[in-house]
């Protein structure tokens, strides 16, 4: 060694023994916590590395130096700097072999044993530490995992015979430390460890992956960071390393049937699901010799067959459902056994079976198992939240389908009782807010939507940094939405569209969440769209309902949903564009839909009229009569109560007028009155349908009238068109169209009276509302199209009633609508500049981006 190398050397050594002094003798661990103490070390490791150190005393000092320096740097970060370990024991046993060395406390009892020991002293003390008491404290199980690592990092694989055994004491260590403690890093390093042995051809395979199982499901339920298809792989070798007629069979069998049915939930794979269905099947049989796993064989399986069930709506599997919980509540307890959870499911069960089938028998069972679990559950507990949440699902099943109110009305004060005390969770707040949504539908009450509105956030916030969290979001942005409908307020709608994006963000896109949420939003923008008319929202929830299709559809309803909205985004962009290739899609996509659905399936009156709706678009005579048809038969699928009856029932009413028009026949035109003249007295006026269904029956007024001359049927379709108009939460397209309809049937019946001054007024007024600045100039034309004539309309019908002033404005008014909007974003912000010049700055910006140029480099106008 160089003079030079060795005064470097010398400089190191003295540097990093002031970090080891701080670090060992003052506890300051942060000593070697940076950059800075990693490249100290490295460099002294470089010195030292030609082996050139110079005389024996000097030797000792580097290594015992590199010893200290490596140990204190494993001590800081003792999952993430593991190779330090190795390096430090190196280090330490040469250190011992040139001389008298001080040791830190952990090695002195393995290097006092003697390099060929030192690895069985540590594994053997680490052994004695995790057997010899069922649950060692929190100091012996940090020395046990010490003590392990020391025995791993000294002695290599093939010169240690325990090392297998020390690899696998050493996972089920730091699990139960996680366990106890619930730091990630002793989880992340268990899995690590345990994944390790269970690669070993000399690993106990069956105790490791009954450990890495257990440990795997924790690290699942905890924040995901194990995916269910590592945890279901790790089941299956469990499984294939029992053999047939070992008695744990069975309860592994648990497992596979377990981890197959969470990784189906997640990917929507059909054949996991069956794989985990047979699974469970066969340790049902098996549990025969196992009385105490029966219970949970049946509940697991139970479970799976209902995920089943929900895919594909055969019955046949949630009746098997069913019958298995019935039969595992009917089971001698085991130890373990939930009985409450049975229940529970049970009840959960049984009330989806009568969400199917509407057998009032089913109902009535799972409100008795409701209230049982209530009046069985201790005060304040968690099972007593758990049984109001049960309640509260039941009776809001019970007002879907028997529309008692009061039953609604118990279920939301019954959320809000379990939402009131300290353990509720995020999806109790979930819940209430489903139920005070259900409530908002039936009442309009926008008190019950706010407070919906409010627990979603709630919830949100509550969820973990994970699919739940996102799964509130996505709830939320639904209910943002309902607000939207009822106010009219965009800025809530934007919000809607923001929070749906998040949740899409926040999901892997190899799952069933994020198909939700891709829908959600899609359905968000396409709301947008209808609404205010910018298609690049439109074209946006296309390509978003599109990636819908290409994930994992687990579920017959899911699917079916998937494809009749994107077939209704492309019979919006047809009725924009015309597109023959978008129409002919939509037609094709509602085909298919349809023929995802075995007759009786509650989702089938959706998929007809979704049918009707696409072929009534191509306007000939035989898709019109089979539209009508369609919608017929999807009408009479629905129970008087179903919202969605209405919408459907004024679909109906406007295809027969089409047909009435096609073909003359009378009967079609009082038979479209009154089926719209129904389905608009079931709507409340706060349903975004509202609108649409005066609009419909104000047209098919309008043809009676000119078909029969009655007079009651011009003044009921005046009266629609007005209401519809003057709505301050209906899309602004349905407004105008109201608003001219509206003008010109007032200016044939009454020239220049006051209603048709208002009329024109209205639809006048409209006019900037329906191009907003927002839009994009092609948009703003494309809307401006059916109001071509509107002006001059006005105008004629301000000089019938004598105004020329009125007409002046009114032509003004209709013509320059576009060079209005122009104009607007050209003003003059000098006095703007003067008062808030940050706020003129972001004017400024955002009246170019309008007008496509770039902003102005000077103080002056652009």
């Amino acid at each position: 060694m160089r003079d030079r190398d060795r005064k470097d050397a010398d400089r190191l050594v003295r540097a990093v023994w002031r970090r080891i002094s701080r670090c060992v003798d003052r506890g300051n661990r942060d000593a070697f916590a940076g950059p800075s103490a990693l490249a100290e070390t490295a460099a002294l490791m470089r010195v030292t590395a030609p082996g050139d150190l110079g005389d024996a005393a000097r030797q000792h000092r580097l290594v015992e130096t590199l010893g200290w320096a490596c140990w204190c740097l494993y001590r800081v970060a003792p999952v993430e700097r593991l190779p330090y370990l190795q390096l430090a024991l190196v280090y330490f046993e040469t250190a011992v072999r040139l001389g008298g060395t001080r040791l830190p406390e952990p090695l002195r009892s393995g290097f006092a044993a003697g390099a060929g020991h030192a690895a069985n002293l540590w594994g053997d003390r680490a052994h004695a530490t995790l057997t010899g008491t069922a649950e060692p404290d929190g100091p012996a199980l940090d020395e046990a995992v010490e003590l392990l690592r020391l025995a791993i990092a000294y002695a290599p694989d093939h010169d240690n015979p325990t090392y297998a055994g020390d690899l696998a004491n050493l996972g089920a260590a730091l699990s139960l430390r996680h366990h106890r403690r619930g730091h990630p890093g002793d989880l992340r390093e268990a899995i690590a460890v345990l994944e390790r042995v269970a690669a070993r051809d000399d690993a106990d395979l069956p105790s490791v992956l009954t450990n890495l199982f257990h440990t795997q499901l924790r690290s699942v339920r905890l924040n995901g960071g194990t995916t269910r298809y590592a945890l279901a792989d790790t089941a299956q070798r469990l499984v294939d390393s029992t053999a047939p007629d070992a008695p744990e069979r069975p309860e592994r069998l648990i497992y596979l049937a377990t981890s197959l049915g969470r990784a189906a939930e997640r990917t929507g794979r059909v054949e996991d699901l069956e794989r985990a269905i047979a699974a469970g099947r066969e340790a049902i049989g098996l549990s025969e010799h196992r009385p105490e796993l029966r219970p949970a064989a049946y509940g697991a399986t139970a479970g799976l067959l209902q995920d089943r069930f929900e895919s594909t709506g055969d019955r046949a599997h949630l009746d098997e459902a069913v019958e298995l919980l019935r039969a595992a509540g009917h089971m001698p307890p085991a130890p373990g056994l939930d009985v409450q959870g049975l229940l529970r499911a049970l009840a959960t069960l049984l009330a989806d079976r009568y969400r199917d089938g509407r057998a009032s028998a089913d109902l009535d069972e799972a409100t008795r198992l409701a209230y049982r679990l209530m009046a069985e559950a201790p005060p304040g507990g968690e099972d007593a939240r758990e049984a109001r949440t049960l309640m509260a699902r039941v009776l809001a099943f019970r007002f879907e389908h028997t529309g008692e109110l009061d039953s609604l009305l118990e279920a939301v004060r019954l959320m809000r009782e379990a939402t009131g005390v300290a353990h509720s969770t995020s999806a109790d707040h979930g819940q209430l807010a489903v139920v005070l949504r259900k409530l908002h539908e039936r009442t309009g009450s926008p008190e019950a939507l706010r407070e919906a509105i409010a627990a979603h956030r709630t919830a949100m916030a509550m969820a973990p940094q994970d699919e739940h969290r996102a799964s509130s979001s996505s709830n939320l942005a639904f209910a943002l939405r309902n607000e939207f409908e009822l106010s009219g307020d965009r800025q809530s709608l934007d919000e809607a569209i923001k929070v749906a994006g998040d949740a899409v963000e926040a999901t892997p896109g190899d799952t069933v969440e994020r198909v939700d949420h891709l829908v959600n939003l899609a359905t968000a923008l396409q709301t947008r769209y209808q609404h205010f008319g910018d298609s690049a929202d439109l074209e946006r929830a296309v390509d978003l309902y599109r990636r819908s299709l290409t994930g994992p559809l687990p579920g017959t309803d899911q699917q079916v949903t998937c494809l009749l909205n994107l077939a209704q985004a492309l019979l919006d962009r047809h009725a924009a564009r015309r597109s023959d290739e978008d129409l002919a899609a939509a037609v094709a996509l509602t085909e298919r839909a349809a023929g995802l659905l075995p007759d009786g399936h509650p989702r089938v009156p959706a998929a007809l009229a979704g049918q009707a709706l696409a072929l009534a678009a191509r306007a000939s005579g035989p898709d019109l009569r089979r539209a009508i048809g369609l919608l017929e038969r999807a009408v009479d699928g629905l129970p008087d109560d179903d919202p969605m009856r209405s919408f459907l029932l004024s679909n109906l009413g406007r295809f027969l007028r089409d047909r009435f028009s096609e073909a003359g026949d009378p009967a079609d035109l009082r038979r479209a009155v009154e089926v719209s003249e129904a389905g608009l007295a079931h709507t409340p006026p706060e349903s975004p349908f509202h609108a649409q269904l005066l609009l419909n029956l104000g047209s098919a007024h309008a043809d009676l009238f000119g078909q029969s001359g009655a007079s009651a049927s011009a003044d009921r379709a005046l009266d629609c068109w007005r209401r519809a108009a003057l709505s301050a939460t209906a899309a602004t397209s349905v407004r105008m169209t109201c608003a001219i309809a509206w003008a010109r049937m007032s200016a044939r019946l009454s020239p220049g009276s006051p209603g048709t001054i208002e009329a024109f007024g209205t639809a006048i007024e409209l006019l900037p509302v329906l191009t907003w600045p927002g839009l994009p100039r092609d948009d703003q034309e494309r809307m401006l199209r059916p109001t071509m004539l509107l002006a001059g309309d006005a105008a004629g019908a301000a000089l019938d009633a004598g105004d020329a002033g009125l007409a002046v404005a009114f032509l003004d008014q209709g013509c320059s609508v576009l060079w209005s909007h122009l104009l607007a974003t050209r003003s003059d912000l000098s006095e703007l500049r003067e008062r808030d010049p940050a706020l003129a700055a972001r004017l400024d910006a955002v009246r170019h981006r309008l007008s496509g140029s770039e902003p102005a480099t000077g103080g002056g106008l652009p």
